[in-house]
């Protein structure tokens, strides 16, 4: 990295106004402030499945809304930093020098006091503790859990679906008994699912870097078989939800009624299309096709990563609106 000497990395340089307005833009990439959107929904999707268009009028919900993205935003800055310090970032901003691994380091750890700090004012205390244990899993996540088989996968699918379920407790006072189970078990399945299929793009890598992944550890062929049956557990719970839900969606207005078989259907549609795609992986990884290159097998596995995200959306969704009949 290319670093000016001179160069003045006191905490109060770091974050003088000044340096705030030249250094932000370029840590953008870093943060991949993208994610700061999906977090907020998935909190807010969580929070409407247990009470409806009312969870918005709990305040509770609008700041763990907030923790949810800021989270999401230092939990990547950090990530950034290990990959950087670990010679695993090449390009973008750390290595090129726009930005010095001191700011960055310093940024998220300013980034996690905030949300520390606010965690620990959460009111009921089991909200507070789904926050803060997500929270905390992202901080150690790199340097402790990321090398661990199946711990990684689990790990992100737990801080992802962690927020709907925080959402949930925000909207109901922190009462277990009313939290909807259903949308974030399906999205904590989707994202094994996912994670694991992005394991198999990397699995070269990862084999050479002594990483023990899933697919390196038991194979690409075997690691896209549990895939098949994540997506179809995840499928199961889209059915569970929409058979449980059906009398109430009956009940309601034509639109409504129209609203729902919209959505599931695209659902359906979805975690059919990610189911496909993940057989197609199985049969690529376990050299069914004569002839598969390792380069068709990435691409395939990026096809099925694209697949699985679909279903993220519109499932959750579909069973956000299903639980809070329920």
């Amino acid at each position: 990295m290319i670093r000016n000497p001179s160069e003045d990395t006191s905490p109060y340089a770091m974050f003088s106004p000044a340096s705030i307005v030249n250094n932000f833009e370029p840590m953008i990439p870093l943060m991949r402030i993208h994610n700061y959107l999906p977090s907020a929904l998935i909190a807010l999707v969580g929070g409407m499945s247990s009470q409806g268009i009312h969870a918005l009028a709990h305040p509770t919900l609008l700041v763990v809304i907030a923790l949810s993205s800021l989270v999401a935003l230092a939990s990547c800055l950090l990530n950034s930093y290990f990959d950087f310090a670990a010679g695993v970032d090449q390009e973008g901003p750390l290595p090129s020098g726009k930005v010095s691994p001191e700011k960055a380091l310093f940024l998220s750890f300013v980034m996690y006091l905030a949300c520390f700090t606010a965690i620990a004012f959460l009111d009921p205390p089991p909200l507070r503790h789904v926050v803060a244990a997500s929270a905390l899993i992202t901080v150690v996540y790199t340097p402790l859990l990321k090398p661990a088989t199946a711990i990684k996968n689990v790990s992100v699918a737990f801080v992802i679906s962690a927020a709907a379920v925080a959402g949930s407790l925000a909207a109901t006072a922190g009462n277990w008994a009313a939290v909807a189970k259903l949308p974030p078990i399906f999205l904590f399945l989707c994202v094994v699912a996912r994670e694991i299929v992005m394991d198999i793009t990397d699995v070269e890598e990862d084999a050479d870097a002594n990483v023990r992944t899933i697919p390196v550890r038991f194979g690409t062929h075997n690691a896209a078989r549990i895939v098949e049956w994540l997506l179809l557990s995840a499928a199961c719970i889209l059915v569970a939800g929409a058979s449980l839900a059906a009398p109430h969606v009956l009940g309601q207005g034509l639109v409504g009624r129209f609203a729902a078989m919209g959505v599931g259907a695209l659902a359906a549609h979805s975690i059919g299309s990610a189911l496909t795609m993940a057989r197609s992986l199985t049969r690529v990884c376990g050299g069914a096709r004569v002839g598969t290159t390792e380069e068709e097998m990435k691409n395939k596995a990026q096809l099925t990563v694209d697949a699985i995200m679909r279903p993220v959306g519109a499932g959750t969704i579909a069973l956000a609106y299903a639980s809070s009949f329920l």
